[in-house]
């Protein structure tokens, strides 16, 4: 037996590792030949040719690892005399066993299990394979070809991973899942405050009556999760616990097996495709319909944290029952999703290596995905991330090749869940951070609070960039704030402000910060976004919101976003007598300055407007100027076109211009139909021209600077820019004796027209309640006020003078940030 073992040995092509041969008092011989393809390839035999093939086992120390039975045929083993040749075996050994390998210096033995006492030779395996994950082999370079978006966000969250990740507390946000007592006049709405908020904000109100019809109530949240939802652009619309199960509770149809979620039937019957392919007695069916829900629909809507419940996810992750042996398994989520990416059909599936790669592949592409890795085996992905001693895991191995890296860069699996933490995803407990502790879904629960530093007196907050009263608002309040020796952070937030970006100076943009207090610079229907959608700064600080509205009362959905303030801030004693009476808040007008310009050459502005509009300069030229954005029904240019024409009957030396801006994005029916009134007027009236263009902001007080009269007859304002930056340019101002702009105008310094108190039309603008008011300025007045303009320099003269100097004195950045001073110092004693 000796000589024909010795005989076979020297026949082999490759030398193992020394050979340990049992004695042959045991009846047995054996050999251990090498390792390749991933299996430790040998052979066991028995002396007794009765005895049937023998079991072997593959030990790492004292621990089975795998087992086989040795009945592969060896035509070398038979031609060497040993038994009839039915003796070999080929164990695989996956990256469990390299691990287990590792504990015991990589040294593994083969075992007759039969007798494990009896040992057919030790082997020592290589350190753990990373075979195939070169980055010059092809598969990997095409890996790296598209995983290129990925690769970039990786590399901008791994220096993250350094920096604390506080969860936000979450204080004051609590109001925004209210069901009841926010809304003062209506019923119960069935919606929690956020839905009935944004159903005001988006004027579906009248669309759906969930409080009067409760089948509306379904119809608006299958709105609200689908268009209003699709609108976010990837961020976490609010809902809450008891909405969340609602849309995750399966709907059982009689006589069928399984069953799919409201949500679900709620987008499927929607899709043709999908319906016609659906059996619900089919498990495959519905097991191919919730893949395409997890892959495709749920990221449509920016679901997937909250749409695919932990029972679809874990049907989703499972190994069909014919792949669970294999190494790095694919999960029925796994085999659709590679079935519908064609770009990775050079992974051969088959191959531990092709899947192997294709789990990497998603592992990496969950820095912008993570509800992926809630389809992949966990065994999976804890190979990926286990390391052998001092050696780079797969993972890191992988990202070395595909991200060209010159050395290993370490990444453990807490380092990517602290990654994946950023993109508000818990790997250790396949969660989303975007679930609050007590179940809702909120997108500021899964954004960072500002790391420990020393809070900031006031942090504004606002849409600085916009070109928009209320972007200038807010780009003053920052330079007012900068007279008050505060120390101050700027943030610039605009969500859902239609206006273009702006082309004024503005402050030094940050990150949002710790501060003391918050001063929001967002009308009160956009508060609640602030709120829902930033990071939490609110919950430890005080919060103002700096309102500006033209109505005399406050809007439906002006009452959430009063209810999560401290404190409400406006310009006028107008704002002032709208809010006050409907909130237990403080309400208080610190004033608004105007933008201080410097000196303005006026007569190189006019010689820039005669050469634009081909006037001879002889001409008085008046000016009224909006943004249709802001109503035409309220800024009324049908108004000030009657009265200048009644004012100017038969009168050549006069010219109006009406300078506007973003009217072909108005594509409201009622608006239009005015315009197309005002176009009918210019054909018939050469004198009045029509700029429709958004003007850098120089240009803009350039126009204001060449004009000799201002108009706004306004039927509200909320302040007045265009007005008071016309009296800081010594530009008389002709003006609705009503609203915000009665803070800087009286017959000392403008034309005041007398008017009339109006009802409010539904359709003349935004978020018009029942019994609101505003007023309608007399025509027959405001031509009279125009003629006196024009007839009477002396007097003409005076009065710009004496608005020049009140406005200046009073409503200078300078002027106005002593008012702010005074409220916020009183405040920050409070703190």
């Amino acid at each position: 037996m000796r000589k024909s073992y010795q005989k076979l040995r020297s026949t082999l092509r490759t030398v193992p590792a020394p050979l340990h041969l049992t004695s042959e008092n045991a009846g047995y011989s054996g050999h251990i030949d090498q390792y390749s393809a991933g299996k430790l390839h040998g052979w066991a035999s028995s002396a007794d040719p009765c005895k049937a093939a023998l079991a072997v086992g593959l030990f790492a120390g004292d621990q089975l690892l795998a087992r086989q039975v040795a009945n592969l045929y060896r035509d070398d083993v038979k031609a060497a005399g040993i038994g009839d040749g039915q003796c070999g075996f080929a164990i695989p050994v996956d990256e469990a066993h390299l691990d287990a390998a590792g504990a015991h210096d990589h040294l593994v033995s083969i075992r007759i299990l039969d007798a494990p006492e009896y040992e057919i030779g030790q082997y020592t395996l290589p350190r753990r394979s990373h075979d195939g994950l070169e980055r010059d082999n092809p598969l990997i370079a095409q890996c790296r070809s598209l995983l290129q978006r990925e690769l970039s966000r990786m590399a901008g969250l791994l220096p993250l991973t350094d920096r604390p990740f506080p969860l936000p507390a979450l204080h004051k946000h609590g109001r925004l899942f209210d069901t009841d007592g926010v809304l003062p006049g209506t019923g119960v709405t069935g919606l929690p405050a956020y839905l009935d908020f944004t159903r005001y904000r988006t004027r579906k109100d009248h669309e759906f009556e969930t409080d009067h019809v409760p089948a509306d109530r379904d119809h608006f949240l299958h709105w609200y999760l689908t268009e209003y939802g699709m609108t976010r652009r990837g961020l976490r619309i609010p809902l809450t616990r008891d909405q969340i199960a609602y849309l995750n509770e399966p709907l059982v149809m009689g006589g069928q097996a399984h069953a799919l979620t409201r949500a679900m039937w709620w987008r499927v019957l929607n899709n043709k495709g999908q319906l016609d392919k659906l059996n619900l007695s089919d498990a495959n069916s519905v097991i191919r319909l919730l893949c395409w829900w997890a892959a495709h629909e749920v990221c449509c809507l920016s679901a997937e944290d909250c749409l695919v419940p932990k029972h679809s996810a874990d049907l989703l992750r499972a190994i069909p029952t014919g792949r669970k042996d294999e190494t790095f398994p694919f999960s029925h989520f796994m085999a659709h999703f590679f079935a519908a990416q064609p770009d990775y059909h050079a992974l051969d599936q088959t191959s531990e290596m092709g899947r192997k790669l294709f789990t990497l592949c998603l592992v990496v592409k969950s820095v912008n995905r993570p509800d992926l890795l809630r389809y992949i085996p966990v065994r999976s992905i804890n190979l990926l991330f286990d390391r052998c001693g001092d050696d780079p895991s797969i993972f890191e191995t992988f990202y070395q090749s595909v991200a060209l890296q010159e050395e290993t860069v370490p990444i453990s699996i807490d380092r990517f869940a602290d990654m994946l933490r950023h993109q508000g995803y818990d790997l250790h407990g396949q969660t989303f951070l975007s679930i609050t502790d007590g179940g809702h879904r909120l997108h500021a629960a899964a954004l960072p609070v500002p790391a420990d530093q020393a809070p900031v007196d006031v942090q504004l907050i606002g849409p600085f960039g916009k070109a928009s009263g209320l972007g200038q608002a807010t780009r003053l309040s920052a330079r007012i704030l900068e007279k008050t020796n505060l120390s101050v952070n700027c943030v610039d937030f605009g969500l859902d402000n239609p206006s273009p970006e702006g082309y004024s100076k503005s402050a030094p943009m940050s990150d949002w910060k710790k501060a003391r207090i918050n001063l929001l610079h967002l009308n009160a229907e956009s508060i609640p976004l602030a709120f829902a959608y930033g990071p939490d700064v609110f919950s430890d600080s005080y919060n103002i919101g700096y309102f500006y509205w033209e109505l005399d009362t406050p809007a439906l959905c002006h009452y959430l976003g009063m209810g999560l303030l401290d404190e409400i801030w406006v310009s006028s004693e107008f704002g002032v007598r709208i809010y006050k009476p409907e909130t237990d808040k403080p309400v208080t007008n610190v004033g608004m300055c105007f933008e201080e310009m410097g000196p303005v050459d006026r007569g190189s502005a006019r010689a820039d407007l005669n050469r634009r509009l081909q006037f001879t300069g002889d001409e008085m030229v008046f000016l009224a100027a909006f943004d249709s954005f802001s109503f035409v029904q309220r800024k009324n240019p049908i108004g000030v076109l009657n009265a200048f024409q009644m004012a100017f009957d038969g009168v050549e030396d006069v010219r109006l211009i009406l300078k506007t801006q973003n009217r072909d994005h108005v594509f409201d029916p009622v608006q239009d139909r005015i315009w197309k009134r005002v176009d009918a007027m210019l054909d018939q009236d050469p004198r009045i021209r029509v700029i429709n263009e958004t003007l850098p902001y120089d240009t803009l007080v350039a126009l204001k600077a060449a004009s000799d009269c201002y108009i706004s007859l306004h039927k509200s304002e909320g302040w007045g820019f265009g007005m008071i930056e016309a009296m800081s340019l010594n530009v008389p101002v002709v003006c609705t004796g009503y609203s915000g702009n009665m803070a800087f105008c009286s017959d000392r310094t403008a034309w005041l027209v007398a008017s009339t108190e109006s009802a409010v039309a539904p359709g003349d603008y935004i978020f018009v309640r029942p019994g609101q008011k505003w007023v309608e300025p007399d025509i027959t007045d405001a031509a009279a006020q125009l003629r006196a303009v024009y007839s009477d320099p002396a007097a003409r003269a005076a009065k710009t003078g004496a608005a020049f100097k009140s406005v200046h004195k009073t409503f200078s950045a300078a002027a106005i940030s002593k008012r702010y001073r005074a409220r916020l110092k009183e405040i920050l004693k409070t703190l």
